[in-house]
């Protein structure tokens, strides 16, 4: 499945308001987590017009959204960042990192698209599934 791109759109400033660590950073004064992009499949979300390593970012989670078969990625998505943070709630564990956005690098659909956004042939080679082995929260 490709991803279908719709740039300068609203959605993520949208979700950026939606996103719970933001609540808690505005109440609190601090630096909000800004959504750039976001994949609701099969729809890609943008700020702006998106370059290609965002381009290879998103289509790494469109993959593995249909690996998944949609519905279970987003499950897998949310059980990651909570997981995460639970693991995580200590700020010794996170160098005193912001909570949320810690907990957001660690879920491991992250971690393989931000491992592989500028390796260009990987859409090509990479094997379905691998994501949930190869990482941990």
């Amino acid at each position: 499945m490709q991803a279908i791109f719709v740039e300068n759109s609203k959605v993520p400033i949208v979700c950026s308001y939606l996103f719970p660590g933001n609540w808690l950073a505005l109440a609190l004064g601090k630096e909000r987590f800004q959504i750039y992009a976001i994949t609701l499949w099969p729809f890609v979300f943008c700020r702006s017009r998106l370059d290609q390593v965002s381009k290879q970012h998103e289509s790494i989670h469109i993959l593995q959204a249909g690996e998944l078969l949609v519905f279970g990625f987003y499950l897998v998505y949310l059980w990651d960042w909570l997981h995460a943070i639970v693991k995580y709630s200590h700020k010794e564990k996170r160098q005193g990192q912001d909570l949320f956005t810690f907990a957001y690098y660690r879920i491991r659909a992250e971690q393989e698209a931000y491992s592989h956004e500028k390796t260009p042939i990987y859409l090509q080679k990479r094997q379905k599934w691998s994501w949930l082995r190869k990482y941990t929260v």
